[in-house]
């Protein structure tokens, strides 16, 4: 059921960024979130750390979403 989750949430959020719809991020985490609980249930200990990491990205796609050009976080 953890992997239909994953999944659904995962095709939704790309459909929304198609979309160029904002919720695209929120949908990414969530789907970020049943993938990394999948992972780890299945001691894929390297897919489970991966997860951290496009939850911080899709956090960065949520904080400059609506910014201008300049105006960018910069890491």
């Amino acid at each position: 059921m953890i992997e239909i989750l994953a999944i659904v949430f995962s095709i939704v959020s790309v459909w929304l960024t198609a979309k160029k719809n904002i919720y695209s991020w929120v949908y990414g985490i969530v789907g970020c979130v049943f993938y990394a609980i999948l992972f780890f249930t299945k001691n894929d200990i390297a897919n489970f750390l991966l997860q951290p990491i496009f939850i911080v990205q899709s956090i960065f796609g949520i904080i400059n979403w609506n910014k201008k050009e300049n105006e960018f976080v910069e890491n």
